[in-house]
């Protein structure tokens, strides 16, 4: 997750984050985290499982980025343990302490003291693997993959002057298959010496229309619904005349990936 502040906005006070349902904290990793005093006496020393990730912060007070490592820190009688981000810079140090609840299955993090410094970015970065602080809450037919999800998070910044930004932060997914174009055609009208081809295209790239008795035409398109003319050749004139039946080709090449759809007509 990245947080970029725009210039002339005031230093973020603190964030209220409600992660997907989809996206619930791993509980094998929940048990691995490192207690308060042995965080407290020195992070480097906590558990390997209880390290979930990292974060780095870009100031313009500093030359270099501020960035460390991201721990679950358990604390006394506290019902789920809190991230911790240790982050480093030119001698400064500063822990980011958030507060982590879990409700019917659903994370929520709150960060309430954050220094009032200014942060250009500030970017977080929870890696998959045996120590993944969240997993994936998806039905097997899925394949337990969040590709098919759209995952939503309601988000709520608050800034050192009290100024409240609420919105819902839609979660990219990186790694999911391309979905595959499609093209349909939705129509073919006769003209005069020439045939009128609607297609519909669900992706940028060359559409193609050719058929037997028809001059190949094409044209680049983006997504959406387009008319080309194609005009006919002798053969398709002739054709024509006596009212023969033809087929209408259309193709969409889009990178690697080309589909087709063709269709007989009455001339």
């Amino acid at each position: 997750m990245k947080v970029k502040a725009a210039p002339g906005q005031a230093n973020i006070r603190k964030t209220y984050l409600q992660l997907p349902v989809e996206l619930p904290s791993r509980l094998s990793t929940i048990q691995k985290a490192c207690v308060d005093a042995t965080f407290e006496a020195n992070p480097a020393s906590c558990p390997e499982g209880s390290n979930i990730g990292m974060a780095i912060a870009h100031t313009p007070v500093l030359k270099s980025p501020l960035m460390g490592p991201a721990y679950l820190v358990s604390h006394g009688n506290a019902a789920f343990p809190d991230v911790e981000f240790v982050l480093q810079g030119e001698g400064v140090v500063i822990v980011l302490d958030g507060k982590t609840d879990i409700k019917g299955g659903i994370t929520y993090s709150r960060f309430e003291s954050l220094p009032d410094a200014p942060v250009e970015t500030f970017e977080t970065v929870l890696p998959a693997g045996p120590h993944s602080a969240l997993t994936a809450n998806v039905p097997e037919s899925e394949n337990f993959s969040l590709c098919n999800t759209t995952l939503l998070m309601p988000t709520e910044i608050t800034g050192q002057n009290g100024a409240v930004v609420k919105q819902t932060t839609h979660i990219a997914l990186g790694g999911c298959p391309t979905s595959k174009p499609t093209v349909k055609i939705a129509g073919v009208k006769i003209m005069r010496n020439a045939l009128m081809v609607t297609a519909k295209v669900t992706s940028a790239g060359t559409l193609w229309v050719s058929g037997a008795g028809l001059i190949k035409q094409h044209r680049n398109v983006k997504s959406g619904t387009y008319n080309v003319r194609a005009p006919l050749t002798r053969l398709g004139a002739r054709r024509a005349r006596h009212h023969a039946r033809t087929s209408v080709r259309v193709k969409l090449t889009a990178g690697k990936q080309a589909v087709t759809q063709s269709v007989t007509v009455a001339l």
